[in-house]
Protein backbone atom coordinates (compact mmCIF):
# COMPACT_ATOMS: atom_id res chain seq x y z
CA UNK A 1 0.00 0.00 0.00
CA UNK A 2 1.56 3.27 -0.69
CA UNK A 3 0.47 4.73 2.84
CA UNK A 4 1.79 1.90 4.97
CA UNK A 5 5.12 3.69 5.49
CA UNK A 6 6.82 0.93 3.48
CA UNK A 7 6.88 1.96 -0.18
CA UNK A 8 5.67 5.52 -0.55
CA UNK A 9 8.50 7.20 -1.67
CA UNK A 10 9.16 4.69 -4.69
CA UNK A 11 5.72 5.37 -5.19
CA UNK A 12 5.33 8.82 -5.21
CA UNK A 13 8.54 9.11 -7.28
CA UNK A 14 7.32 6.90 -9.85
CA UNK A 15 3.97 8.31 -10.37
CA UNK A 16 5.69 11.71 -10.49
CA UNK A 17 7.69 10.15 -13.17
CA UNK A 18 4.42 8.49 -15.29
CA UNK A 19 2.60 11.71 -15.03
CA UNK A 20 5.48 13.93 -16.23
CA UNK A 21 5.80 11.51 -19.06
CA UNK A 22 2.31 11.90 -19.83
CA UNK A 23 2.65 15.73 -20.01
CA UNK A 24 5.58 15.58 -21.99
CA UNK A 25 3.60 13.60 -24.74
CA UNK A 26 0.54 14.67 -24.65
CA UNK A 27 0.76 17.71 -26.38
CA UNK A 28 -0.74 17.76 -29.83
CA UNK A 29 -1.88 14.14 -29.60
CA UNK A 30 -4.59 14.05 -27.56
CA UNK A 31 -8.20 12.89 -28.10
CA UNK A 32 -11.85 12.86 -26.72
CA UNK A 33 -14.39 9.88 -26.84
CA UNK A 34 -11.63 6.95 -27.48
CA UNK A 35 -8.69 5.73 -25.59
CA UNK A 36 -6.85 5.93 -28.76
CA UNK A 37 -7.93 7.00 -32.32
CA UNK A 38 -6.78 6.10 -35.86
CA UNK A 39 -3.92 8.92 -35.79
CA UNK A 40 -2.63 7.21 -32.35
CA UNK A 41 -3.59 10.20 -30.23
CA UNK A 42 -5.04 8.93 -26.98
CA UNK A 43 -7.26 10.52 -24.63
CA UNK A 44 -6.00 10.86 -20.83
CA UNK A 45 -6.97 7.75 -19.82
CA UNK A 46 -5.34 6.40 -22.78
CA UNK A 47 -2.10 7.95 -22.32
CA UNK A 48 -1.82 6.33 -18.38
CA UNK A 49 -2.53 3.20 -20.09
CA UNK A 50 -0.18 3.93 -22.76
CA UNK A 51 2.60 5.12 -20.23
CA UNK A 52 2.53 2.36 -17.85
CA UNK A 53 1.39 -0.67 -20.09
CA UNK A 54 -0.83 -1.42 -17.19
CA UNK A 55 -4.25 -0.63 -16.35
CA UNK A 56 -4.41 -1.24 -12.82
CA UNK A 57 -0.98 1.14 -12.75
CA UNK A 58 -3.07 3.84 -14.43
CA UNK A 59 -6.48 3.22 -12.90
CA UNK A 60 -4.42 4.22 -9.62
CA UNK A 61 -2.64 7.10 -10.82
CA UNK A 62 -6.11 8.74 -11.85
CA UNK A 63 -7.62 8.10 -8.64
CA UNK A 64 -4.96 9.21 -6.70
CA UNK A 65 -3.63 11.88 -8.81
CA UNK A 66 -5.93 13.94 -11.14
CA UNK A 67 -9.48 12.52 -10.20
CA UNK A 68 -8.89 15.16 -6.90
CA UNK A 69 -7.58 18.17 -9.13
CA UNK A 70 -10.68 17.99 -11.40
CA UNK A 71 -12.60 20.96 -10.92
CA UNK A 72 -16.53 19.88 -10.71
CA UNK A 73 -18.82 16.91 -10.85
CA UNK A 74 -18.40 14.99 -14.34
CA UNK A 75 -20.64 12.13 -14.77
CA UNK A 76 -21.22 8.83 -12.86
CA UNK A 77 -18.80 6.13 -11.87
CA UNK A 78 -15.47 5.69 -10.13
CA UNK A 79 -12.99 8.17 -10.36
CA UNK A 80 -10.92 7.29 -13.44
CA UNK A 81 -14.84 7.40 -15.32
CA UNK A 82 -15.28 11.16 -14.14
CA UNK A 83 -11.58 12.05 -14.88
CA UNK A 84 -12.96 10.66 -18.52
CA UNK A 85 -15.80 12.41 -18.55
CA UNK A 86 -13.73 14.69 -18.19
CA UNK A 87 -11.42 14.70 -21.06
CA UNK A 88 -14.40 13.97 -23.10
CA UNK A 89 -16.71 16.90 -22.28
CA UNK A 90 -17.59 18.96 -25.14
CA UNK A 91 -15.88 22.37 -23.86
CA UNK A 92 -12.83 20.42 -22.85
CA UNK A 93 -9.47 21.18 -24.14
CA UNK A 94 -6.21 20.14 -24.43
CA UNK A 95 -5.33 22.92 -22.43
CA UNK A 96 -7.47 21.66 -19.88
CA UNK A 97 -6.16 18.42 -19.34
CA UNK A 98 -2.52 20.17 -19.38
CA UNK A 99 -3.62 22.38 -16.50
CA UNK A 100 -4.99 19.29 -14.99
CA UNK A 101 -2.02 17.49 -15.45
CA UNK A 102 -0.15 20.35 -14.41
CA UNK A 103 -1.56 20.46 -10.96
CA UNK A 104 -1.40 16.49 -10.94
CA UNK A 105 2.71 17.09 -11.05
CA UNK A 106 2.45 20.10 -8.57
CA UNK A 107 0.80 18.08 -6.40
CA UNK A 108 2.99 15.19 -6.86
CA UNK A 109 6.16 16.97 -6.35
CA UNK A 110 5.34 18.07 -2.88
CA UNK A 111 4.50 14.94 -1.36
CA UNK A 112 7.70 13.58 -2.98
CA UNK A 113 9.70 16.27 -1.52
CA UNK A 114 7.85 15.45 1.75
CA UNK A 115 8.83 12.07 1.59
CA UNK A 116 12.44 12.99 0.85
CA UNK A 117 12.68 15.17 3.60
CA UNK A 118 12.87 18.73 1.61
CA UNK A 119 14.69 17.41 -1.23
CA UNK A 120 13.31 16.89 -5.04
CA UNK A 121 15.71 14.64 -7.82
Amino acid sequence: MPFDGTNFTTTIHADLQVLRRVRKNLPGRWCKGALTNSYKHHCLIGWLNYVTRQSSTSRRIATEHLYPRVIGNFGLGDEVCRVAAFNDRPFTTEADVLGLLDRAIAAAETKALMADGGRLP
